[in-house]
């Protein structure tokens, strides 16, 4: 029904794969529009248009507008015309419109509809009573009576969603709006006051026996409805930072590049520690899931990928309680005769493919060759090659075999799995051994792409012209523009149905143990509160056993109390620490002492320390680099120290 809706959006078209479920993406932002009550001379009616123009062949204006777009095949004009006749008599905009219709044709006077947004706790939806025009606020949706223009509808408008989706609130009810009062019965103390756009629309999306089910039975609807939602959510945290910050998303914005920088310092943390990963494990979710299905069974038959918020907690519910994981690894299909159960669950969720010969139309294949180098080739003993990658177990056996979508696939095709997990899930679960780094810069292969790039960059443009003594002493205009963190990620937004839906319900996307404490530094009296930093030296001075740690120890041992802002002893847990520092000082002044020598400034007691007078430093900076860095920016960091460093040793540095 979007083309009987009242306005429009940029959404990307429905993506479907021959095999696959059908899905709906979002790509950069969405905007919601609203139109004009009558079209232009000479164009048919659309959108809100429709109810108002031309009403006595509405159905037929409404198939019309539908068959422009509609991938379905024809629409029921009996079904669409009863779709009509309820949301004529239930949907309060919808008699607006009317309204509007009968005092255009009786009176043919030029006026506008405003839709103001209410800021009380409720709201009566009586008609119109008069032609009186109401006061304009910031945030009415103002309706032209002819206009070639669009006006675009805030996402914090209380009519936002009743306007794009009329099916899913027949009865055009408000919905949230800033200004709703948060009640809570089980929370005895808090700070806010008012509903988070979050919470009310993770509120809408339950299954709830007293009352009606229109909305988490919207089928495909749903799908679309999820990504406004969250698209909605995410524009609500980018505004606060662009009202508080004209070009930086902070790291406190979930999702975010400097978020995501951030966990993986993080998870690099815990490798420093701990040594690297052992095992690296990835999970799908199966619709076909007993629990799914139950619910599904319970409150209605409808197809599981039509319900993502089942799915979503479903999933959610499963992954806190893996435990202890098996490391027997097995790539090869189990005896069929030995153990039925086991060798249904691999061909039904570890089979990849068909792909390369036997199909090369298959979604991994490009330039005829499968991207997740499928079939692997056979080996008769696990094996690990010089960077680190392991060549499981996958002997030729003519016995055991899988056909998929009529394909006699054997364990060339067996994606490396743990039979337990298996068994324990019912779901697809790829487990693979890696032992290095590398794994976890894998995990946030997003950052690693992309936090090389420069807070500015330099184009050709009017704006500043300067000399370049290395083009020929001619000039060049350049202009220097200032990198927009914040438009950066909002055009760079992917969003699936599925991943909305999650993130609505504000289910976690990273997760970490143990804690990571991010310890700051700075010069003294550059600090405007009392942090950690200066209350580390305040420690030092009453603990004999703190001043025999660096600062980077000091979480595993001590606790920061943020309310009273003092290290205290750690009685529980454990927690990383993230930094390099010396051990114990107890001020600035001893920060910058060795051996009873009190020195100027830093870069002297370096010297002192003889950290500066060879090539220590060096060899003591790559070891702590490779902890965290990608390749990029090791050899990035190398040719720095040769540039721009005193290395007096480049090919022993280049060696160790």
């Amino acid at each position: 029904m979007r083309k009987a809706i009242l306005l429009s959006k940029r959404t990307s078209a429905q993506s479907q794969d021959s095999d696959a479920p059908p899905r709906t993406n979002i790509k950069g932002q969405t905007h919601h529009r609203i139109g004009s009550l009558i079209p232009q001379h000479g164009r048919l009616p659309e959108y809100l248009q429709l109810y108002i123009f031309d009403t006595g062949n509405e159905v037929r204006n409404h198939l019309n507008a539908m068959g422009q777009t509609s991938t379905e095949g024809n629409l029921d004009e009996t079904t669409l015309k009863r779709l009509i006749e309820m949301i004529d008599e239930n949907n309060f905009l919808a008699k607006i419109f009317r309204w509007a219709r009968d005092h255009y044709e009786s009176v043919r006077t030029e006026f506008a509809i405003r839709l103001l947004p209410d800021k009380g706790k409720g709201k009566e939806y009586d008609l119109p009573s008069t032609s009186e025009v109401a006061g304009l606020i910031v945030g009415d949706i103002v309706v032209q009576f002819q206009s070639e223009t669009l006006q675009q509808i805030r996402d914090d408008h209380p009519l936002y969603m009743s306007l794009q989706y009329p099916l899913l609130f027949p009865y055009g009810e408000y919905g949230f709006h800033p200004e709703i009062p948060l009640h809570l019965e089980t929370c005895t103390s808090r700070t806010r006051q008012l509903l988070t756009i979050r919470q009310y629309y993770a509120s809408q999306i339950q299954t709830r026996l007293n009352q009606g089910m229109t909305l988490i039975k919207g089928g495909r609807l749903l799908h679309q409805f999820a990504m406004d939602v969250y698209t909605a959510i995410e524009e609500d945290r980018l505004r606060w930072a662009r009202n508080n910050q004209d070009f930086i998303l902070p790291s406190s914005f979930t999702g975010g590049l400097r978020y995501l920088v951030e966990k993986y310092h993080d998870a690099m943390a815990i490798c420093r520690e701990f040594g690297n990963p052992d095992l690296f494990i990835t999970m799908t979710a199966n619709t076909n899931w007993r629990e799914i299905k139950e619910h599904l069974g319970k409150y209605g038959g409808d197809s599981p990928n039509d319900r993502l918020d089942i799915e979503c907690r479903v999933f959610k519910m499963k992954t806190p309680s893996a435990q202890e994981v098996d490391e027997i690894i097995s790539a090869e299909l189990l005896n069929k005769e030995e153990d039925p159960y086991a060798y249904n669950l691999v061909t039904k969720h570890m089979i990849h493919g068909p792909c390369g010969l036997i199909n090369p139309k298959s979604p991994c294949m490009e330039n005829n060759v499968c991207t997740k180098k499928y079939p692997r080739p056979y080996n008769d003993n696990t094996s690990i090659d010089n960077s680190g990658y392991v060549l499981y177990n996958r002997r030729r056996n003519d016995n055991a075999f899988a056909v998929k979508d009529g394909a006699i696939l054997d364990n060339t095709f067996v994606v490396p799995h743990n039979i337990t997990l298996l068994k324990k899930y019912e779901a697809h679960i790829n487990v693979e051994w890696c032992n290095r780094t590398s794994a976890v810069k894998y995990l946030f292969k997003y950052i690693t792409k992309g936090v090389n790039r420069a807070t500015v960059v330099i184009e050709k443009g009017n704006t500043a012209t300067t000399s370049d003594p290395m083009a020929s002493g001619k000039s060049k205009e350049i202009v220097i523009r200032q990198r927009n963190e914040i438009q950066d990620y909002v055009d760079a937004c992917y969003l699936s149905a599925c991943e909305s839906m999650w993130r609505t319900f504000a289910f976690h996307i990273y997760k970490r143990k143990p804690s990571i404490e991010k310890l700051i530094i700075h010069l003294e009296g550059k600090h405007n509160i009392t942090i950690m930093f200066t209350e580390w030296m305040v420690l030092c001075r009453r603990s004999e056993f703190a001043r025999t740690l660096t600062y980077v120890q000091i979480p595993e041992y001590f606790v920061w109390n943020n309310n009273t802002k003092v290290w205290t002893e750690r009685k529980k847990g454990k927690t990383i620490g993230r930094i390099v520092a010396i051990k114990g000082p107890r001020s600035y002044d001893e920060l910058k002492t060795y051996n009873e020598v009190k020195y100027p400034d830093f870069k002297s007691v370096c010297y002192a320390h003889g950290y500066l007078d060879n090539d220590v430093e060096w060899h003591e900076n790559m070891p702590v680099g490779a902890r965290w860095a990608t390749p990029y920016q090791l050899r990035d960091m190398f040719v720095t120290f040769l540039n721009n460093c005193f290395v007096t040793s480049p090919k022993n540095l280049w060696e160790n």
